[in-house]
C-alpha cells in the first residue's frame, strides 16, 4: 500500500454584488516507494566501545552512553555538518478533485 497525505481545501469568495463562489477541494499525495536516509557523525571513544559488554550490543541506552559529549568532540571536528538526510521517492501521484464547487452564477 502507498504512503497516502490527503488535504482539504475549502476556497470562498464573496463581494457586494452577485459574486458567490465557494469550492471544496481535495488534494491526494500517494507516495508508492519512498527512501529516507539519515546519517549522523557520533564521536566514541576506543575504551568506551571495547568496555561495551557484548550482552548490551541491542540495547541503545547503553550505545548512547559511550557516545562522547559535544564539548569533547569541537575539539576533534570541523565547523561542517554533522547531521544529514535523503528522501528519494520513485512513484508519486497527486489528484486533485473538486468535491464541491460552485460557481459564480
Amino acid at each position: 500500500k502507498p504512503f497516502r497525505a490527503t488535504a482539504t481545501f475549502f476556497l470562498s469568495m464573496t463581494d457586494d454584488n452577485e459574486m458567490n463562489i465557494t469550492n471544496e477541494i481535495e488534494v491526494v499525495l500517494d507516495i508508492h516507494t519512498l527512501t529516507i536516509v539519515l546519517s549522523m557523525y557520533l564521536a566514541m571513544s576506543e575504551k568506551s566501545l571495547f568496555d561495551l559488554p557484548l550482552k548490551h550490543l541491542q540495547q541503545l541506552d547503553c550505545w548512547l552512553a559511550s557516545i562522547l559529549p559535544e564539548s569533547f568532540i569541537d575539539e576533534f571536528i570541523d565547523e561542517q555538518s554533522q547531521f544529514e538526510y535523503r528522501v528519494a521517492a520513485e512513484k508519486v501521484d497527486l489528484n486533485i478533485s473538486c468535491v464541491n464547487c460552485g460557481s459564480p452564477l
